[in-house]
């Protein structure tokens, strides 16, 4: 089984490209949408519920962004049989953000962009109108809901003891920059990979983030869905 945890502005539709060829490969996956409150503790709390049943030994995590923190901090307490995060990530390299929640500051990231801003740089142009379309953010309270998780922000990162980690990046990311996940691959002593596409390479290159994924799963010892 494949878990997709998403980030913020978007929901679990951002896997539906990737879960339509991992199905026709017949690996099972699961893109849950992420509660419509709450801080990080209460998400924790919610996906410990999502994985109670499932055998951490034929788990696989894959998060993005938001869903990436979530999948580390999984992976780390309850373990898995491996873990893929992609434009995200861990620690200390949250304080930026963290720093967006700020009083004064936080109007201008939760109130006049909430979250458009990473949306519409988040696949290519040509892209763009539809990914618009796709995910609309007219979600009421989307600034609100988006500041009171980047307020919680973690920045002590989760000890990732024994489980094999990929780090899987757009080529073009400006959300989270390449040169950001060589870093978190580093200190991981992750696999590193990269495919096409900007922060929604999952969205917008769904093949070459397939192909990827599935790869680096079948290298796994004892892989199985």
């Amino acid at each position: 089984m494949i878990l997709l945890l998403h980030g913020l502005p978007v929901d679990g539709r951002i896997w539906a490209p990737l879960q339509q060829r991992l199905a026709a490969r017949g690996i099972a996956s699961r893109a849950p949408d992420l509660p419509p409150g709450g801080d990080v503790a209460s998400h924790r709390q919610w996906l410990a519920g999502i994985v109670e049943d499932l055998d951490p030994a034929s788990l696989v995590v894959v998060g993005h962004d938001y869903g990436g923190l979530l999948a580390a901090d999984l992976a780390a307490r309850r373990g898995a049989a491996g873990l893929v995060l992609g434009g995200t990530t861990l620690g200390a390299g949250w304080r930026p953000v963290r720093w967006t929640a700020l009083p004064g500051v936080h109007h201008l990231f939760y109130g006049l962009f909430a979250g458009r801003l990473w949306r519409d740089q988040g696949v290519p142009k040509p892209q763009r109108a539809a990914f618009r379309r796709a995910f609309p953010l007219d979600e009421p309270g989307l600034g609100r809901r988006m500041r009171t998780i980047a307020r919680t922000l973690p920045t002590a990162a989760p000890a990732l003891r024994g489980v094999p980690t990929l780090c899987l990046w757009g080529e073009e990311d400006r959300g989270w920059p390449r040169r950001r996940g060589e870093a978190l691959a580093s200190t991981l002593a992750a696999q590193w990979r990269t495919v096409p596409g900007r922060h929604y390479a999952m969205w917008s290159h769904p093949d070459a983030w397939a192909e990827a994924l599935v790869g680096w799963r079948e290298s796994l010892p004892g892989s199985a869905d």
